[in-house]
């Protein structure tokens, strides 16, 4: 009987153990140093570079780079899209042609310089498709801007084609959703930071 009331009691004490652990764990302020692990702003100088050429927010593209790759210079994913921007091999050399890129080979897709100058370019041209609107910017990337284009004309998605009051694919609901909340913690992270280095780098 001693022995049972003992085991019971160590059972108990680790049990509570666990949960204040648990619940220190939780409401333990996490450092923007650990933040930042998370959100990366691995090639900078090259983003800030291609948002400021293709009028882009450079948090928007630091966002996307994270959704679309987290980062990996090398992804690939099941669907062939490849790199940093996660480019498929179709829309790479559409984009190469336009952009009048000569001797353009797949494999360039994985070159960080190139990948991001790429995808940027793409989002500027959505947007001259769609406006200004992150929102469907984004979700034709996603999506494809074919699907984007009929769901602006149908009455269930949209009420003047021009905005989208609901997107039908989850997926991509859900792609727009990570990448603006990414966006902010970006901005939250980083925005100070490199507006504080412009104007050094001004003096």
């Amino acid at each position: 009987m001693k022995k049972w009331f003992i085991a019971l009691f160590v059972v108990i004490i680790a049990c509570l153990s666990v949960l204040f652990g648990l619940k220190y764990i939780k409401n333990r302020p996490v450092k923007v140093e650990d933040l930042k692990r998370l959100y990366p702003v691995t090639y900078s100088d090259v983003v800030f570079a291609n948002s400021e050429k293709y009028s882009l927010d450079p948090y928007m593209v630091f966002a996307l780079i994270k959704a679309e790759s987290a980062y990996k210079k090398d992804a690939k994913s099941s669907q062939s899209a490849m790199g940093l921007m996660q480019i498929t091999p179709k829309t790479a050399h559409w984009i190469a042609e336009k952009m009048g890129m000569k001797d353009f080979s797949e494999d360039k897709l994985f070159e960080p310089t190139i990948n991001i100058e790429m995808g940027c370019w793409y989002l500027q041209n959505l947007r001259q498709e769609f406006g200004k609107k992150d929102e469907i910017i984004l979700a034709a990337y996603n999506a494809g801007r074919g699907n984007v284009s009929s769901w602006l004309q149908d009455g269930r998605y949209s009420d003047d084609g021009e905005t989208l009051k609901d997107i039908p694919f989850s997926e991509t609901k859900e792609y727009v959703k990570k990448i603006k909340q990414y966006e902010e913690k970006y901005k939250e992270l980083y925005k100070q930071e490199f507006e504080t280095k412009e104007v050094d780098n001004t003096k």
